[in-house]
């Protein structure tokens, strides 16, 4: 899958250069997760890319948005940029766009987001949910992309909600979830266990307890306090693959600390799987 940024999308906007896709099916958002709603948008874009003979695309954040607009009640991402792209990648997705939000970005209006995305990518299909919007200030609704769609023969699915427990499931919701340590109702939004990415984490050992040198373990949501059961892969065995280890996990104040295996001191810690 080809990861394209923004930047490069802009400066070919500005430079009048040719399109990067012929033609192609998309969707855009946060995606933090990727959960089971999201897995519903993607179908979508996948399964019209396949019936028009399109390239197949996701356009997405460095960070989710949620946590630019509320700061102060912000806990967390469900994953990290890695995983989201990992995720798309193995979906079958052709190609990601990359916006690392800033504020020129945050007052272009959602009918020139749209134009370049049709200008630099072809764009011939969209799916979205039915809240989605777009633009300065979010102004760009369902309601107003319907009447872009129709002006420029782009073919838009509005994909409805998903939901587990009879309620929506959403990365908020999911995110609540983790925050109170309920990770079966997140891995039944999820459709798999619940990760955190610490493949850029640098840890410190004192016997057999492993934990962040830098204290806060990245830039995912953490549980409340407590001990969980969890799984600890890791990398680099003596005979050069993978290992898995079931681990107790402590929290305390959003500080975590692994009991660890002694042998697994020279190995690297990849993701911690909470089961």
């Amino acid at each position: 899958m080809e990861i394209i940024t923004w930047e490069k999308v802009l400066s070919l906007l500005h430079t009048r250069n040719s399109f990067l896709r012929e033609a192609s099916a998309l969707s855009i958002g946060s995606f933090d997760g990727p959960h089971c709603g999201h897995r519903a948008l993607f179908d979508a874009v996948l399964a019209a890319a396949r019936r028009k003979n399109i390239a197949s695309g996701v356009v997405t954040f460095a960070r989710p948005l949620s946590g630019r607009k509320r700061p102060e009640e912000y806990r967390g991402d469900v994953s990290t940029l890695r995983q989201r792209l990992d995720y798309c990648a193995e979906k079958g997705f052709d190609f990601a766009i990359v916006i690392d939000f800033s504020d020129e970005f945050g007052r272009m209006e959602g009918h020139v987001f749209l134009s370049a995305l049709r200008q630099i990518f072809g764009m011939r299909f969209l799916a979205e949910g039915c809240d989605f919007h777009c633009g300065y200030h979010g102004a760009t609704d369902i309601p107003a992309i319907q009447a872009y769609a129709a002006e420029h023969a782009v073919e838009l699915e509005i994909v409805q909600p998903v939901m587990y427990g009879g309620e929506r499931v959403s990365s908020s919701r999911i995110r609540s979830s983790v925050l109170s340590g309920d990770f079966v109702s997140v891995a039944g939004m999820l459709g798999r266990p619940y990760q955190l990415d610490c493949r850029d984490t640098e840890w410190k050992r004192e016997n057999d307890t492993m934990y962040p040198a830098s204290g806060r373990l990245i830039q995912q949501v953490l549980p409340c306090d407590g001990v969980y059961t969890v799984q600890i892969n890791m990398s680099g065995s003596v005979s050069g693959g993978d290992a898995a280890y079931r681990a107790q996990l402590k929290m305390e104040s959003q500080n975590l600390r692994l009991q660890v295996p002694s042998d697994s001191s020279a190995l690297q810690i990849r993701t911690i799987e909470f089961i």
